[in-house]
């Protein structure tokens, strides 16, 4: 069994032969507590999908692979540390996926991962079920799911400014290290693998590949693409990195450095002015369109007070009753509330997902006084509920190393240890609210 386990990069634009491939057949199931995150993957169009079916040398895709929706702490989580979002088994056609756990590098959105772990199943079935190195099938794998930004180059610089020359074998083993190791063998992989594709051309992949399934090893199969043996291989890309092992030192003299400084500073300056502009209108479109009826107010005050009293969200029934209202206008001023950011619903348009601070579904931030218990979204969530409700506890873990978190508030005062990390800037929150 082979573990494509991944870190919490559009498609690579290769000429691979044009074949008219249809998308993989994706079969997901979840549990009740999963739902949100299912309906937002049966809504995802697959359509992309084909681009790697393509890139990776097939015809079709082969039989549906089941993508599994999984808590972190049930049996599926098992097979592979606390950070990865998700892994595939590739000899199965199986996909799990945790989408109460933050994607980290080099994954961006839970679709990201998906997507990543989609291309692990197909480059297994490309290559006959036959044995491919780690650094290939990550490498590739992060080249067909999103572009390269500015965090790869950032991670691809550290890496070659401040880290050993490494062999393909060393790279491979990378991933059976730490969370930070196993960051830079994603960071490494891609970058080998991109450079394979742009010194050799967008179809070399499905050629390695087709190698493979006819027997080959992958050495012979890389050797009969490139004309290179492996040592030669990975001499060649080495030395198509010296821009950042002579150049970068040059730049980053202290003279340069100045002159880059002074102009940053303008830079920033300029842009602080633009953003505190954009902020001053949006505050007026905000007091123009953010008022709301004297009902919504009444819905958002029961949504709150179920919250309160039950640890859970309230459903268009029980404010209908409590408010003594027909659904469908408790539904419609959901809904306002919602356009306005007062709460976010689920897909279903009506359950509510969150009452910030509160969370209608499950999540790995659990609040507890006495016998009493709430989800909340985050931990910053968490905290605030005990600032509403009462003194109790936060518990957590480390999303890097799984290990058990937990903050108490006593006598008005938190107690424990930890930092708090916002994944994107508060003006961007609302971009994707459920994932922030």
């Amino acid at each position: 069994m082979r573990l494509a386990a991944v870190l919490l990069v559009p498609f690579v634009l290769a000429a691979a032969p044009v074949l008219a491939q249809s998308p993989p057949t994706l079969e997901i199931e979840a549990p009740a507590e999963l739902a949100p995150a299912r309906a937002r993957l049966e809504s995802w169009d697959l359509r992309p999908l084909s681009a790697i079916v393509r890139l990776v040398g097939l015809a079709e895709p082969g039989a549906p692979m089941r993508i599994v929706l999984a808590l972190p702490l049930s049996d599926w989580a098992r097979p592979v540390p606390p950070w990865a979002a998700g892994y595939a088994v590739v000899e199965e056609g199986l996909v799990v996926l945790f989408p109460s756990r933050s994607p980290m590098y080099p994954h961006d959105t839970l679709e990201d991962v998906l997507r990543h772990e989609v291309a692990h199943i197909l480059i297994g079935r490309a290559a006959g079920g036959r044995a491919v190195p780690r650094w290939f099938h990550e490498g590739f794998a992060m080249a067909v799911e999103r572009p390269w930004a500015m965090e790869d180059r950032t991670r691809l610089a550290s890496a070659l400014l401040f880290g050993p020359r490494l062999a393909l074998d060393d790279i491979d083993a990378l991933f059976l290290g730490n969370q930070g190791q196993q960051a830079r063998g994603y960071s490494l992989s891609a970058a080998v693998v991109r450079d394979l594709m742009r010194e050799h051309g967008g179809e070399a992949p499905a050629r390695i590949l087709r190698e493979v399934a006819k027997g080959r090893t992958f050495a012979y199969a890389l050797a009969s693409v490139t004309a290179q043996s492996i040592p030669t291989f990975e001499d060649a890309f080495w030395s198509r990195q010296r821009t950042w092992t002579t150049w970068v030192p040059l730049i980053a003299s202290s003279t340069v450095l100045w002159l880059a400084v002074i102009g940053v500073a303008g830079l920033a300056r300029r842009r602080r002015r633009q953003r505190a502009a954009e902020i001053r209108r949006r505050w007026e479109e905000e007091e123009t369109l953010g008022s709301i009826t004297t009902f919504e107010r009444d819905v958002r005050a029961a949504v709150y007070a179920g919250f309160r009293d039950t640890g859970s969200a309230p459903t268009p029934e029980a404010l209908a009753s409590t408010l003594r209202a027909s659904r469908p206008a408790v539904v419609a001023a959901l809904g306002a509330l919602a356009d306005q950011h007062g709460l976010v619903l689920q897909p279903d348009g009506e359950s509510i997902w969150m009452a910030h601070p509160f969370s209608g579904v499950p999540t790995d931030f659990v609040v507890s006084i006495g016998s009493r218990r709430w989800f909340a979204n985050c931990a910053w969530d968490g905290l605030s509920i005990l600032g509403l409700l009462g003194e109790g506890r936060l518990e957590t873990h480390v999303p890097g190393t799984g290990e058990p978190l937990m903050f108490e508030v006593a006598n008005g005062v938190v107690h424990g240890k930890g930092v708090v990390h916002f994944l994107v800037p508060a003006a961007r929150f609302w971009d994707d609210i459920g994932y922030t």
